[in-house]
């Protein structure tokens, strides 16, 4: 089975909805806020969630709706730093002819040419948002957040390779409860440093995050469940980016988006 390339395959990622937030500065960090709806300057919330993108960063409002969406459920603050600077290594408009929204899918031949000519074409900026780069900066931005604002709880949810940084936050302690959506590549490592608790939300079929790695990272912090809190939930009919950027075209996708929704909502519900 494979999937058509067109001009109208970008059609239908793109979330309902128009931000209700406002563009702020933290620290060196452009950042999408959200105030929560119960808070004021002089009464500010004591609660703040911090949302770090895919790797398109804030050039498709997803992320910022999702901001709005748990920021109005959960009554908190929400931030979504602009991780790359004004310029995301990739282009959802390029990616998305070439990537499958659903498991057992398989590109063409002229597909898997164009998802070639496409990571060359944006390798620099690839090579300077790697993993391990975007983990610093997701850091840098926490850090800066909790020192120009004094909030009692901050949470944190990554999405791809936001996912990244998500897990590396996890393992610091800067924040008091995480949601990671299928992330980027990780190691075993890395997720038994996580101090934090943590809800993975993951897809059935992921480039990123196979199903032997999962397993093994879901027996890694099981092992820690009585003192620290875990859960995972595998959404069937899924594939890698699906609770960010579903193809609200495919009954399946759209319905585990809202799913990963309402497990993230619940998370913050429990952990804030």
């Amino acid at each position: 089975m494979s999937i058509p390339l067109c001009e109208n395959c970008t059609q239908g990622y793109r979330l309902e909805g128009e931000p209700s937030g406002e563009m702020i500065t933290i620290g060196r960090f452009k950042t999408y806020f959200r105030r929560s709806s119960s808070s004021t300057e002089s009464e500010p919330s004591k609660k703040a969630l911090v949302l770090f993108t895919d790797a398109f960063g804030l050039t498709i409002p997803n992320t910022q709706l999702i901001g709005d969406s748990l920021g109005q459920s959960l009554d908190v603050d929400v931030y979504v730093p602009d991780m790359f600077d004004g310029k995301p290594p990739l282009s959802h408009e390029d990616l998305a002819p070439v990537t499958a929204d659903q498991p057992g899918i398989t590109l063409s031949l002229k597909q898997k040419l164009s998802w070639a000519r496409i990571m060359l074409k944006n390798l620099p900026g690839i090579i300077i948002h790697r993993p391990d780069a975007v983990k610093k900066t997701g850091e840098a931005f926490v850090k800066a957040l909790k020192e120009a604002k004094h909030y009692d709880r901050i949470g944190a949810v990554g999405y791809c390779l936001g996912g990244c940084a998500a897990i590396h936050i996890a393992t610091t302690g800067l924040v008091d409860a995480v949601v990671i959506a299928h992330p980027g590549p990780t190691s075993r490592g890395e997720v038994g440093r996580i101090r934090t608790p943590t809800s993975w939300v993951c897809a059935e079929e992921d480039v990123w995050l196979s199903v032997a790695n999962r397993e093994q990272y879901e027996g890694i912090l099981r092992a820690k469940s009585e003192t620290q809190a875990f859960e995972s939930h595998v959404y069937p009919g899924t594939t890698h980016g699906f609770s960010v950027r579903p193809n609200l075209g495919i009954p399946q996708v759209k319905q585990a988006h809202e799913d990963a929704l309402q497990q993230t909502t619940k998370w913050f519900q429990q952990q804030l």
